[in-house]
C-alpha cells in the first residue's frame, strides 16, 4: 500500500502516477534503471526532484545500486550496468 500512495514530488503520489509522469509508462514497462531512479526521489522529494536536481537523483539511483550490490542482491557487473543506464525524462504533464 505504501509504495501506492508515497509522495514522488510534483504532485504525485504513487509509483505508478510517477512512472506515468515521470517516463510516461507503466512501471510494468519500466526498465530497472528508471525503477531504481524513481526510488531515489521519495527520499527527500525536494531535494531529489528530477526536474530540479536531475543529477542529485541520479546520484541517489547510483547510492541505491551500490547498496544493492553490497547486500549481494545484484552482481557488480548488473550495477554497472544500472549506473551506466542513460535515464532520459519524458513528462506526461500529468
Amino acid at each position: 500500500m505504501y509504495i501506492n500512495a508515497i509522495y514522488f514530488g510534483n504532485g504525485v503520489y504513487g509509483i505508478e502516477a510517477a512512472a506515468q509522469f515521470y517516463f510516461n509508462k507503466t512501471t510494468a514497462t519500466l526498465s530497472d534503471g528508471e525503477l531504481l531512479f524513481l526510488s531515489a526521489i521519495p527520499n527527500n522529494p525536494t531535494l531529489y526532484d528530477p526536474l530540479v536536481n536531475f543529477e542529485n537523483t541520479k546520484m541517489r539511483q547510483e547510492r541505491i545500486i551500490e547498496q544493492l550490490v553490497i547486500t549481494n542482491l545484484l552482481s557488480e557487473d548488473q550495477g554497472a550496468l544500472l549506473k551506466d543506464e542513460n535515464i532520459t525524462l519524458n513528462l506526461s504533464g500529468k
